[in-house]
C-alpha cells in the first residue's frame, strides 16, 4: 500500500481466486474481499482512505456454483472468456449500483482489439 498522504486508488491482483479457494473457505475469502473493498474511515486515523480495487481471476471449472455465484455477488465487472483460439469470446458483465447490469459479448476479432486499447480482459472484483 502507499503512505498515508496518498489518496490515490490501489488495484491488488489475485492470481489465482481459485488457488485461495483450495485453501480458505469460501466464507472467509469473500468477507475479506468484502473488507478490502468497505474499509472503515473511522479506524482512528485522520488519513485519507485509499479505494482498493481488487483484481481475481478465477477458474470456474475447478468449483462448483456456491462460490462461483458467491464471488460473482461481490464483482462490479465480469469478464468470462470462452471458446478456443479461434472461435473465443468475451462475455462481459457490468454491474452498477441501483441500475440494471450491462452484458456484452465481443468475438474474437473485438475482443484482440478490446485488450490492447483496455489493457486487460480478466474478472475485476469489488
Amino acid at each position: 500500500m502507499r503512505g498515508k498522504t496518498d489518496p490515490r486508488p490501489v488495484t491488488i491482483a489475485l492470481d489465482s481466486l481459485s488457488w485461495l479457494l483450495l485453501h480458505l473457505p469460501c466464507t472467509t475469502l469473500c468477507q475479506t474481499l468484502y473488507a478490502l473493498n468497505y474499509q472503515d474511515s473511522s479506524l482512528g486515523d485522520s488519513s485519507p482512505v485509499q479505494q482498493v480495487r481488487v483484481l481475481g481471476l478465477l477458474h470456474e471449472e475447478l468449483h462448483g456454483p456456491g462460490p462461483v455465484g458467491a464471488l460473482s455477488s461481490l464483482a462490479q465487472s465480469e469478464v468470462t472468456l470462452s471458446g478456443t483460439a479461434g472461435q473465443a469470446s468475451a462475455h462481459i458483465l457490468y454491474r452498477r449500483p441501483q441500475q440494471h447490469p450491462t452484458v456484452k459479448v465481443r468475438s474474437t476479432q473485438r475482443l484482440e482489439l478490446g485488450v490492447r486499447q483496455k489493457g486487460r480482459a480478466i474478472k475485476k472484483l469489488m
